[in-house]
């Protein structure tokens, strides 16, 4: 069955989108937050308010497209890279969309330990619950089923099977054997993984739902707009969840960085504030990871999973919230009221604007002379003056306790690892400077207040 479902990828036949137009939708959305930071950077460095703003960039490109998005759910239910692929956004609806009943009698209400439930009953309410909605099966198959409910294994019939190997096992004494525990155990656990549909819900589908069904499994799909609740949690995680990641994923990389100022930043902090230091640790070195690993394994396996057409939904969110993506049809583009399609106009005029104007920032940026957008990203803005100070740095009136040329001030001996103390500009050995600070809290010379945090290392060649 795995065979004829990746042929179906390419089926237009079936109302919901390819796996190939699902991942270009995905990467357009990182594409365009990439090009707006592109351009963000190129138009700072000719002008200085946005330059100001360079450091809020994610919060701008949150406005901005969230106020699109808001615009294309609100008039279309799409969004501005779906649109691109004619795509909508829907909920499910009929009768293969709810539950599956665990009972065959009006006792289901007693529980799953009823005497009345449905073999395979557990296993296809699981079912349901993680992938959604089955596909219908083929008329082969919904035969071939029929005919081996409640058989024993050796009168089961296989599409592969010859009629003659059917027929020897009628005849075989073992035919009259009671059915073994081993063969109910079999039959639930292929009504879990397979993809059996309720035969009362199933004979709720119209002719013409099944004849789509004959040729996509998810055919019989019918479709509903988003609800006012659902247009809420798809612009909620079209907009603010991935500015919640890319925040999380910079303060995981700040927190797991090993470069030395870095670390000695996070024992200064440590120093201050212990417990609060603990927590954040564990949150880098245990939570974060495991979260990103539980992300991004149940994406791919929903992927996978859609790739083979065993569900409908895209995402694990989107299966929690009932949101299914789908193709436009001619009745979309009958029933589409003005005002949305000029949202959808204006939506792809913007998108047309968008790639113009960043191509003629990049020809102006190269005609200028300037540098590489690489450059520009390792380069960052101009390093700022350093403050100046308000006064003179005291020095003790005995001079003669002053170290002299190339001394360490602690140790009293030529310096080694060299390093500088930010306040005073007296050079030592770095190891006797962070103990006598880490004890003292003062400058060894001057004998100002400084913390360890403000001691760099000074690397000669």
């Amino acid at each position: 069955m795995f065979e004829s479902n990746l042929l179906s990828q390419i089926n237009t036949s079936s109302p919901l989108p390819t796996a190939v137009e699902v991942q270009f939708t995905t990467s357009i959305s990182q594409s365009l937050y990439k090009a707006f930071q592109f351009a963000h950077t190129l138009l700072a460095e000719k002008s200085d308010r946005a330059a100001a703003l360079l450091p809020w960039s994610d919060e701008i490109y949150l406005a901005v497209s969230g106020m699109l998005e808001r615009l294309m759910l609100q008039h279309a239910d799409t969004t501005f890279s779906e649109m691109i692929f004619a795509l909508r956004r829907a909920e499910i609806d009929g009768p293969l969309a709810a539950a599956p009943l665990l009972s065959t009698s009006s006792t289901a209400a007693s529980g799953p330990s009823s005497s009345g439930l449905r073999p395979g009953a557990r296993g296809r309410y699981l079912r349901w619950l993680l992938l959604g909605p089955p596909p219908v099966t083929t008329p082969e198959e919904r035969a071939i089923n029929f005919i081996n409910s409640n058989v024993p294994s050796q009168m089961r019939v296989h599409a592969s099977a010859p009629a003659d190997a059917a027929v020897a096992a009628i005849a075989s004494p073992k035919a009259a054997a009671p059915i073994p525990l081993a063969d109910i155990i079999v039959t639930d656990a292929k009504a879990a993984v397979g993809s059996e549909v309720d035969a009362a819900a199933l004979s709720q589908l119209k002719s013409v739902e099944l004849l789509k069904a004959e040729h996509a499994p998810y055919g019989y799909l019918r479709f509903k707009p988003l609800s006012h609740r659902n247009k809420i949690i798809s612009l909620f995680l079209l907009t603010l969840k991935p500015y919640l990641e890319r925040k999380a994923e910079q303060w995981y990389v700040r927190n797991t960085d090993a470069s030395v100022d870095a670390v000695a930043m996070r024992n200064a902090y440590a120093y201050r504030y212990p417990h609060r230091a603990a927590f954040l640790r564990f949150l880098a070195q245990y939570v974060y990871p495991i979260y990103h690993v539980i992300k991004q394994g149940s994406r791919l396996l929903y992927m996978m999973c859609f790739l083979l057409e065993m569900t409908l939904y895209t995402s694990p969110l989107h299966r929690v919230f009932g949101i299914a993506l789908r193709r436009c049809t001619l009745e979309d583009s009958l029933t589409t009221s003005p005002r949305a399609q000029r949202a959808l106009l204006i939506a792809r005029v913007v998108l047309l604007l968008v790639f113009c104007g960043f191509r003629l920032l990049d020809f102006t940026r190269n005609a200028d002379g300037a540098s590489s957008p690489r450059q520009i990203q390792e380069e960052g803005l101009p390093i700022p003056p350093p403050p100046a100070l308000g006064g003179d740095v005291p020095l003790p009136e005995d001079r003669s306790s002053l170290p002299k040329a190339g001394e360490c001030p602690v140790c009293r001996r030529h310096v080694t690892n060299a390093a500088v103390c930010l306040v005073s500009g007296i050079v030592g050995c770095y190891p006797c400077l962070q103990g006598y600070v880490r004890a003292q809290r003062t400058c060894p010379v001057t004998h100002q207040s400084m913390g360890v945090e403000q001691i760099r290392r000074v690397f000669e060649c």
